[in-house]
């Protein structure tokens, strides 16, 4: 099961009630900055693997939350075309990703069922992390 969220008290109460495996992050969140959300998260949370992903790696205040927070990981935004980042094999091929006006139909040529949980976009990081099925 994949959640998402674009506001940070929305995104920390999603954490509490469904309690991940994997948070993916970004610093820039509406509400708050991730380094916030991270210190939430933690205090209910503190085993959580938090992976954060912006495309303000280099700056201070992102480096800081590496050592401070116990964050996983900071990746830049891609440069790329799209890249499918995961793949969950429940679901029929059929299963898009996004939101309104902006899904994508599985583009993975398998044999079985699949269907695209994580893309990454040209500039845009993690578009989304929300699947729907048809």
């Amino acid at each position: 099961e994949v959640a998402s969220a674009t506001d940070a008290s929305v995104a920390v109460d999603r954490v509490r009630a469904t309690r991940p495996h994997v948070v993916l992050l970004d610093y820039h969140l509406g509400g708050a900055t991730g380094a916030d959300v991270v210190r939430a998260i933690r205090a209910f949370d503190p085993l959580v693997q938090i992976l954060l992903v912006t495309g303000y790696a280099s700056e201070q205040p992102a480096r800081r939350m590496l050592t401070e927070l116990d964050i996983q990981l900071v990746a830049h935004q891609p440069p790329l075309p799209a890249v499918n980042l995961a793949q969950d094999n429940t679901s029929g091929s059929n299963a898009t990703l996004g939101g309104k006006g902006q899904c994508f139909k599985n583009p993975l040529p398998v044999g079985g069922p699949a269907k695209v949980i994580l893309k990454a976009t040209a500039g845009s990081g993690i578009g989304v992390a929300q699947v729907y099925v048809k």
